[in-house]
């Protein structure tokens, strides 16, 4: 069975007066904190809102990277991002679901590093 869960947990983008309504927000089930930057309410403009909604709407038709498909202990391939053609081990999921742990020997040493799921491929 499918879950929807929060893309941005604890995150709530409003559109508001901030001297008129900013209290009651602070009160929202769920708010930890406004963000915010010297006392002001950080401003995220209608452009940046309207590319988010657009790239959740692409990612939910192609599907979300899932960890659910690998194991603990499966042998991986990093094939994006800093570590990229690196082999690694799967560790586990992170809680956001297209994130993963996975270890990766830096240096003679198994390292844990966090990588995008999309990044990971599976050693056969």
């Amino acid at each position: 069975r499918r879950k929807t869960v929060p893309f941005f947990s604890c995150y709530l983008f409003v559109r508001l007066d901030p001297a008129g309504a900013l209290p009651g927000v602070r009160w929202t089930t769920g708010l930890r904190r406004i963000v915010s930057f010297g006392g002001e309410p950080a401003v995220v403009g209608d452009n940046i809102v309207a590319l988010m909604k657009k790239r959740l709407a692409e990612m939910a038709e192609s599907g979300y990277p899932r960890c659910d498909r690998f194991k603990p202990g499966e042998r991986m391939r990093i094939r994006g991002g800093p570590l990229r053609d690196l082999e690694a081990i799967f560790d586990r999921a992170l809680s956001s679901q297209d994130r993963a742990m996975v270890l990766v020997d830096l240096l003679g040493r198994w390292t844990r590093c966090e990588v995008d799921v999309s990044c990971l491929k599976k050693l056969h």
